[in-house]
């Protein structure tokens, strides 16, 4: 993928912006940016590189620091210049106004020669580990800032940094990079956090961005201790992302466990109980199904996910073949799997993650598992 789509794919709106056809403004924004990007041999993006490239002379230096940052900050120019009457407004308008069709050289410029050189000089994302001390302390301070913006300098600007929780997830926050204060403004997602019962993972583009980031997160929660540095080669973006999913449903599920004093034979005897304590239960069970066959399609590394289950010690045990329907001595250790939930945040989330975990569980070790959601 080149550093334009890149750059587009992480990009995100703070604050409402009023225009009449928002794709065309965005497509219109991406051409500019592009066209400001580097010098055109193609009319009428060369006169108008000619043009306007003196607006955007002096960050030029941050092309070959980080790329996509300075894709994603020459969009912020031409956005902030729209909504304020800058320079660059003229420029939006410009493109705006040319009769072609701008999506198709928005892919000819994906194609072309020059960005495929770029490829020779890729960075592959960085992935940085430490140390989960006290995970409840971690998330507790990480959900107190999310309202919170940090003013920190990257490449030599000034920009704004928040981190958001990803909505509909446990402990994976999305940091946010603004180059104003003012809104609208348009911003650019860095990487990504992910915190679990044994690990804090950051995952960058760049190792100047884990530096930058690093530095910002322990401001909020303290020292961390590096445990591993790697560099990535994702083939498959999809199956990464499943696999990372999957390696968290896991971890959460077995600490949960661990801490309610459940063994996961236990927890799969309280089944009954536990998904008719739930709204809607049937549905909420297909909507589990539905996410294991998405994960499946997608594709997911089956071998990682078999270590961490031994890792965790639920490889080559002795599960049951269904729940025991008579089992209901130690129901109150339910209480507490309920409470750590809450304190996770929505109950549901975590419920979903013991359940996929179950089915991950049974299937590595050569269990059916479908019988064990009838109910």
């Amino acid at each position: 993928m080149c550093n334009m789509a890149v750059a587009i794919f992480n990009m995100v709106i703070d604050g409402e912006i009023d225009v009449k056809n928002v794709q065309k403004f965005f497509d219109n924004l991406m051409m500019a940016a592009e066209t400001l990007s580097k010098t055109h041999t193609v009319e009428p993006l060369k006169s108008l590189h000619e043009k306007y490239r003196d607006e955007v002379k002096e960050l030029e230096e941050l092309k070959d620091k980080d790329n996509i940052f300075y894709f994603s900050y020459l969009a912020h120019k031409v956005f902030d210049d729209y909504f304020n009457n800058g320079k660059l407004k003229g420029l939006l308008d410009e493109i705006s106004k040319l009769k072609i069709n701008k999506k198709e050289l928005l892919k000819k410029f994906e194609e072309n020669v020059g960005e495929v050189k770029e490829v020779e000089n890729l960075k592959f994302p960085v992935l940085w580990t430490f140390k989960t001390n006290n995970l409840l302390s971690l998330m507790k301070k990480f959900n107190s800032i999310q309202d919170r913006e940090f003013e920190a300098e990257y490449m030599g600007l000034k920009v704004y940094v928040t981190i958001k929780p990803y909505e509909g997830e446990i402990g994976l926050y999305d940091p946010y990079v603004f180059f104003t204060k003012n809104r609208p403004r348009l911003g650019i997602r860095f990487g990504e956090i992910a915190i679990d019962p044994y690990e804090v993972r950051m995952l960058q583009l760049y190792e100047s961005r884990e530096h930058f980031i690093l530095a910002i997160v322990e401001k909020i929660c303290g020292k961390l201790t590096l445990k591993t540095q790697t560099v990535l080669t994702i083939t498959d973006p999809l199956k990464f992302k499943n696999t990372a999913y999957l390696t968290r449903a896991l971890r959460y599920s077995h600490w949960t466990l661990r801490t309610s004093k459940l063994s996961l034979s236990e927890v799969i005897n309280y089944l009954p109980f536990i998904l008719n304590s739930v709204n809607k239960p049937k549905q909420f069970i297909k909507s589990v199904m539905d996410l294991h066959d998405r994960i499946e399609d997608e594709g997911v590394d089956l071998d990682y996910i078999k270590k961490e289950i031994e890792t965790l010690g639920w490889y080559g045990i002795k599960l049951p073949d269904k729940p025991n329907r008579s089992e209901d001595r130690g129901l109150n250790k339910l209480k507490e799997l309920y409470d750590l939930s809450t304190k996770l945040g929505d109950p549901i989330v975590l419920l979903t993650h013991l359940l996929i975990t179950i089915i991950y569980v049974y299937k590595v070790n050569g269990y059916k598992y479908k019988q064990l959601f009838v109910i």
